[in-house]
C-alpha cells in the first residue's frame, strides 16, 4: 500500500466517522492515479481519479471534504439532471451547471464539514451579490440565475463526469446504473440514522436519493403534517374552567373544573379560477388532507372574489364555485381578517401574492409547477402537489 492509498483510506475513514450514512458510497469508490487528471475527479460510475502531486497539497480533512463533495454529486444525481436542464449544452452551460451544483453541495456540507473546506474552493460568498441568488435553491434554480446574470464564469477547481454527465479524458467506460445499489444502501442508512437522530442528515440528500430510486413521498401527506404543525399552538390545548361542569362530577361534592377544548382555526382557500379546472381532483385531495387535521375548517372558494365561504365537516359538502380570474392576494388578505391560526391556499400558482406577511401561518399547496414563473412569498410554506416534483438540491 503506497502513501497515497494510505492517505485516501484515512480520509475515507474520516468521512465514515463524520457521515456514517455515506459509508457505502465512500468505501465503494475505487481511487486510482491519473496523469490526465489535474486535481481530483469522480466519474458518473463512482470511480475516483487523482493527481498524486495535487493530493500531496491537501490535508486529510481537506481530502475527506473533496471525497464527500464528489459523493454528493453522485447522490444528488447531478450527472443525470444536467441532461434534463440542458440536453445540448455549450461549454458555458457546463461551467454554469458545475458552479450551481457546487453551490448546493457547499451549503449542504457547511454545517458539519465547513471547517474542512480546501482553500480556494468555490463558495457561496463569491456569488451572493448576483440578483436572484438566495440560500436553498435547487441546482436548476441556481443554474437559471447564473445563466442570465453571469457572463464569464470561472471554472470550479474540481471536475468529473459525476457533476454533469460529460465524460472526461482518461475516464473509463462503465454503467452508471450500478450506482443504484449503492444509493439504496445509503438510503437505508439514512433511515436508520433519522430514526435515532431526526434531522441529522441533509434533507436534500434524502429527497434526491428517494427520487432517484423512485421512492417519492406523497405530497398530500406532507401537506397534512404541515397543516398539523402550523395549527400546533396553545389554542389547541385543553383548558380547565369552573364555568363548565366536569363529566366526572360526583353528587354532593365540591364542584370540579370541566374541560374546554378550543380547537385551532384553519381557513382553506381554494382557487376556483378557470385555469384550475384540470386540477379539481388534486384540489379536493388537498381539502380532504386539511380536514383530516383540523375539525370543520372554513373553506373559501375564491377566483377574483369570494364565491362561497362555509365550514365543512365532510368532503361531500365541498362544491366547486367559481370559474373566473385569479386574485389569491385578495383571497389571502380576506382569510387573514378572519383571525385564523393557519391559512392553506390551494392554487396552480398563476396569481399575484400579498406583499405583506400574514398574521396567520400561510401554507401554499401548489398543484402545478409555476413556482419560478409566479414565485410565492418567501415567508410562506410551499407544498408541491404536482406529479414528478423536482429535486431538492
Amino acid at each position: 500500500m503506497n502513501k497515497h492509498t494510505k492517505r485516501i483510506f484515512k480520509a475515507k475513514d474520516l468521512c465514515r466517522r463524520k457521515f456514517p450514512y455515506l459509508s457505502a458510497l465512500v468505501f465503494s469508490m475505487p481511487c486510482r492515479p491519473s496523469e490526465q487528471c489535474e486535481t481530483l475527479a469522480v466519474d458518473q460510475c463512482g470511480r475516483c481519479y487523482f493527481n498524486p502531486e495535487f493530493l500531496d497539497t491537501l490535508t486529510t480533512e481537506q481530502l475527506a471534504y473533496a471525497l464527500l463533495h464528489e459523493c454528493f454529486h453522485l447522490a444528488l444525481s447531478h450527472h443525470r439532471r444536467r441532461g434534463v436542464w440542458c440536453p445540448e449544452p455549450t461549454e458555458q452551460d457546463l461551467l454554469i451547471w458545475n458552479i450551481a451544483a457546487d453551490l448546493c453541495i457547499q451549503q449542504a456540507l457547511s454545517r458539519d464539514a465547513g471547517a474542512w473546506e480546501p482553500a480556494g474552493i468555490l463558495n457561496w460568498a463569491q456569488y451572493r451579490h448576483i440578483p436572484g441568488m438566495s440560500h436553498g435553491l435547487t441546482t436548476e434554480g441556481y443554474a437559471d440565475v447564473l445563466r442570465h446574470n453571469l457572463d464569464e464564469p470561472e471554472p470550479p477547481p474540481f471536475g468529473g463526469s459525476c457533476a454533469d454527465g460529460v465524460p472526461r479524458d482518461g475516464e473509463r467506460e462503465g454503467n452508471p446504473m450500478s450506482l443504484d445499489a449503492k444509493l439504496a444502501q445509503v438510503a437505508e442508512a439514512i433511515e436508520q440514522q433519522e430514526s435515532t437522530s431526526p434531522g441529522s442528515t441533509p434533507g436534500i440528500l434524502r429527497r434526491a436519493i428517494d427520487k432517484r430510486l423512485g421512492r417519492q413521498p406523497d405530497p398530500f401527506e406532507i401537506l397534512k403534517s404541515l397543516v398539523a404543525r402550523s395549527v400546533a399552538s396553545p389554542i389547541g390545548t385543553d383548558d380547565y374552567t369552573y364555568r363548565r361542569m366536569s363529566r366526572r362530577q360526583p353528587a354532593n361534592c365540591a364542584r370540579m373544573r370541566g374541560v374546554v377544548r378550543l380547537a385551532p382555526e384553519c381557513a382553506v382557500i381554494v382557487d376556483t379560477s378557470g385555469s384550475m379546472s384540470p386540477y379539481i381532483h388534486r384540489a379536493a385531495t388537498a381539502v380532504a388532507q386539511g380536514m383530516r387535521r383540523v375539525h370543520r375548517p372554513r373553506v373559501i372558494c375564491f377566483d377574483t372574489d369570494a364565491q362561497s365561504d362555509r365550514r365543512l365537516s365532510s368532503l361531500s359538502q365541498f362544491s366547486w364555485d367559481g370559474g373566473g380570474g385569479t386574485r389569491m392576494d385578495q383571497a389571502i388578505e380576506y382569510a387573514d381578517t378572519l383571525k385564523a391560526d393557519c391559512i392553506v391556499c390551494i392554487t396552480d400558482g398563476e396569481t399575484s401574492w400579498p406583499r405583506t406577511k400574514t398574521r396567520a401561518r400561510l401554507v401554499v399547496a401548489m398543484v402545478e409547477d409555476n413556482v419560478r414563473s409566479y414565485p410565492p412569498p418567501e415567508w410562506a410554506r410551499i407544498v408541491k402537489c404536482w406529479e414528478g416534483s423536482e429535486y431538492a438540491g
